[in-house]
């Protein structure tokens, strides 16, 4: 992981950044997620016709 400013926000969820992480701007459980993902090889759908709302306050 490569450090960048503290200030930076999340690039997927809008939350404060803590660095670069898979080549993104990302938060720690954004990058989480997707480590998460890709280790397990796991395929994600919406259940919204591809309008699935993402952000840091919501978990579901």
């Amino acid at each position: 992981m490569e450090k960048e400013d503290s200030c930076s926000t999340c690039g997927v969820c809008g939350d404060v950044s803590d660095g670069l992480h898979f080549g993104a701007i990302a938060c720690r459980a954004c990058a989480a997620f997707f480590r998460r993902s890709t280790v397990s090889d796991r395929k994600y759908t919406c259940r919204f016709d591809g309008d699935c709302p993402i952000g840091k306050d919501i978990s579901k």
